[in-house]
């Protein structure tokens, strides 16, 4: 399953933007290379994100597993549905496809819409790997409309063709 952001921003949203704490988030975020080896990145594209529950019993424990590079740890827990991971790229430059844009107009999608997504310079791309967790999908949404919030950008969902703007949501 997978979910796009536009942004219109100069730049790409940093790491720091989006672990920074975000009061109104029940989740605890954290941004690292791979599941298997947690270390920290430097940018967001072709990244996985974690998520758990601030506060959730295992808290703690999994902050201290992502502080420790605990990849088999954080295995064992993203299988149990105690860490919640997604894939995250960054396109940029982004640059739209033409047809995309046409197919978009032609399902009646806001043209306000269609026109940020058209002039979009980044594009962040959310997949769930192909054994999600009910912890996992819900993160996933989670993230969509966090990254959306961060970056005043314009959510789709390509399975349905829906087309929001994400700051509303926020």
């Amino acid at each position: 399953m997978e979910l796009y952001v536009y942004s219109a921003e100069l730049a790409p949203m940093t790491v720091d933007a989006l672990t920074s704490g975000h009061p109104d988030l029940d989740w605890t975020v954290a941004v690292v290379r791979s599941i298997a080896e947690p270390a920290p990145v430097a940018s967001l594209d072709g990244c996985f994100v974690l998520g758990w529950e601030k506060d959730g019993g295992m808290a703690e424990r999994i902050g201290a597993a992502v502080a420790a590079r605990d990849g088999r740890l954080l295995r064992q827990w993203a299988s149990e549905g105690k860490v919640a991971v997604v894939e995250l790229d960054v396109e940029s430059p982004f640059e739209p496809d033409p047809e995309a844009i046409a197919e978009l107009r032609e399902s009646g999608a806001p043209g306000p819409l269609v026109e940020r997504v058209r002039a979009a310079r980044h594009r962040y791309l959310l997949r769930l790997g192909a054994r999600w967790t009910d912890l996992s999908e819900e993160f996933h949404m989670v993230l969509w409309a966090l990254i959306a919030a961060i970056t005043e950008g314009i959510c789709e969902d390509p399975q349905s063709g829906d087309l929001f703007d994400g700051a509303d949501d926020a």
